[in-house]
């Protein structure tokens, strides 16, 4: 259930799905477990079993869409944040979502070559996208909620001035964004990455949040929000990768990223 009372914050959004997401990841797991359990007691890894582990994990993924898109249904008119925002978050998390189930099939069955999952997995990619579009196209034919007030924040882009729109009661926003300097504090932060070693899941994660906040950051409005969120979780991945080596090249680099994108060291 969602709670009854308008929410203004993105955090409290952004918490709500995250547990949705973790619980709808764990009755996954269950139930591509259970669905293969027979086979395991024989042990037969036969396509069989691969199809049973492969069916659980759609039903358990298309679950999970759902709920998670019924949560952003509540969000738009509930939330003080636009909705090409508070969209492009959802699908983030359901993108990742979508990984982990995908994840769990392949360490469901060990003994399956990688390569016979991609055109099951391309089929998962493809319930999530009609998901997504059938979700889009409902709410573009429903009629228009109320808005909060949208107040408009100047955002200095390339020496430019652009607008990024910020749903909040008298929302005000002094923080000005230097694109140029962001993107230079990024590439110092790949930098240094390149000269340590370390664990390839750490590494993907790592580099999978670069490769967003670059995305971001070549945009003509880019989100602080989804930036500053971004920024932080690299921080979170540095500080477990340098464990109280706060002058180490690589966390005084996510210092200064985050510094540049308007978070305090």
């Amino acid at each position: 259930m969602v709670p009854e009372a308008p929410e203004a914050t993105l955090g409290h959004y952004l918490a709500m799905i995250d547990d949705e997401l973790a619980a709808a990841l764990t009755r996954a797991r269950k139930a591509i477990g259970d669905a293969t359990a027979a086979f395991d007691g024989a042990n037969r890894y036969g396509s069989r079993r691969t199809l049973y582990s492969l069916e659980a994990a759609e039903q358990e993924l298309d679950a999970g869409i759902i709920i998670v898109l019924d949560k952003l249904d509540w969000a738009i008119p509930n939330t003080f944040v636009q909705e090409d925002e508070l969209r492009e978050h959802t699908e983030r998390r359901l993108w990742k979502f979508t990984d982990d189930v995908k994840a769990a099939v392949t360490a469901n069955s060990p003994k399956v070559a990688s390569e016979n999952f991609a055109p099951h997995f391309a089929k998962l990619d493809q319930r999530l996208n009609f998901r997504l579009e059938q979700h889009q196209v409902r709410l573009h034919k429903s009629a228009k909620k109320e808005r909060p007030q949208m107040t408009d924040n100047s955002v200095k882009v390339l020496g430019n001035t652009g607008n990024v729109q910020v749903y909040s009661p008298g929302a005000s926003q002094s923080f000005s964004l230097n694109i140029e300097t962001a993107k230079t504090a990024l590439d110092a932060f790949e930098v240094a990455l390149k000269k340590i070693e370390i664990e390839n899941s750490r590494l993907k994660d790592i580099e999978a949040d670069v490769v967003a906040i670059r995305a971001q950051l070549s945009k003509s409005s880019p989100s602080l929000s989804i930036l500053r969120e971004l920024a932080q979780s690299l921080r979170k991945i540095t500080e477990n990768v340098v464990v109280g080596v706060i002058t180490h090249p690589l966390a005084q680099a996510v210092t200064a990223l985050g510094v540049s994108l308007g978070l305090t060291p």
